[in-house]
């Protein structure tokens, strides 16, 4: 006797075969052999093509005597009160132009754990003529800061410098990526300068600080861009004014070389507004100076 459904006659009865797991094991496999002849191609073209260091410095340093790029290629601000210590470095969009003057090198950011609070992206930058890497691990939290709570999931609450209430929100998604986006930037920044000699980077930042102050007085179109770009980083017009004490349209090449770079530092992270105005005076932080241009054509909803 037997039991269980019947195959009609003159027909065979096919078990339903079990394809999934072996199809992503395929899959996988396929993909690592893919990486892996992609990554032993860029090594043999590597060794069959080295970089060679004094032309990697002579088009580097071509590069920072540009004003426009000298502009973007630094970052500085003075930190502590009476006598301020100067921060000064090489940014994001200094290091990109280092790896294209360089050449061989691999830079890549992988997902490597993602859950309702964290995320981690495993950056590394590899030197495919010495085949050597530098890991790094960027762990973006998926919360932001905002003076306002209305709409937002709220994880925790803290009164700022000023006493005003500070809330700690979930992030949307687009505010996640943008945080990844900046902490990648920085570690990619951070590793492609390991592989850059520090000589070279010195050299470099002579340059750039040359460029910058052999630069004319900025013109009236280069000033609306600064406070446009300030804005974006939360510093609006009158604080600005009050950081230079007199009204932007007169700020000076130095002052504007210098404000450029501050916005550098405060856009790549490596510093906060509040810690540049720590040597201002508390009377000018918020005050615009009392002497305005009555031609002053920059608009304050920008």
């Amino acid at each position: 006797m037997t039991y269980g459904p019947q195959a009609p006659a003159g027909t065979e009865l096919v078990l339903a075969p079990e394809p999934a797991v072996a199809v992503v094991e395929t899959s996988t496999a396929a993909a690592a052999q893919m990486m892996k002849s992609a990554y032993e191609t860029r090594l043999i073209m590597a060794r069959q093509f080295p970089r060679t260091w004094e032309a990697v410095r002579t088009d580097l340093l071509a590069a920072c005597q540009r004003p426009a790029f000298a502009e973007e290629a630094r970052y500085r601000l003075e930190r502590g009160g009476k006598k301020p210590v100067v921060i000064e470095g090489l940014t994001v969009r200094f290091a990109e132009e280092a790896a294209r003057c360089m050449g061989n090198l691999l830079c890549e950011a992988r997902v490597a754990f993602d859950d309702l609070d964290r995320r981690i992206v495993t950056v590394s930058v590899t030197d495919l003529e010495r085949n050597l890497t530098y890991p790094f691990d960027v762990v973006v939290d998926k919360t932001v800061e905002r003076s306002a709570s209305h709409g937002r999931e709220v994880v925790s609450v803290r009164n700022n410098a000023q006493n005003e209430r500070v809330y700690r929100v979930r992030a949307y998604d687009d505010e996640v990526l943008m945080k990844q986006n900046s902490l990648v930037s920085k570690a990619v920044r951070n590793g492609i300068l390991r592989f850059l000699p520090s000589d070279l980077q010195e050299q470099a930042l002579a340059a750039v600080r040359q460029a910058l102050t052999a630069a004319p007085l900025p013109e009236p179109k280069d000033i609306k861009r600064l406070v446009a770009g300030f804005k974006q980083v939360g510093v609006t017009l009158d604080e600005l004014q009050g950081f230079l004490g007199h009204p932007v349209q007169t700020v000076t090449a130095e002052e504007y070389a210098n404000l450029r770079s501050l916005w550098n530092a405060i856009k790549d992270g490596e510093a906060t507004w509040a810690e540049a105005i720590e040597s201002v005076p508390q009377t000018l932080r918020r005050t615009p100076p009392a002497v305005r241009d009555p031609q002053d054509d920059y608009d304050r909803s920008q």
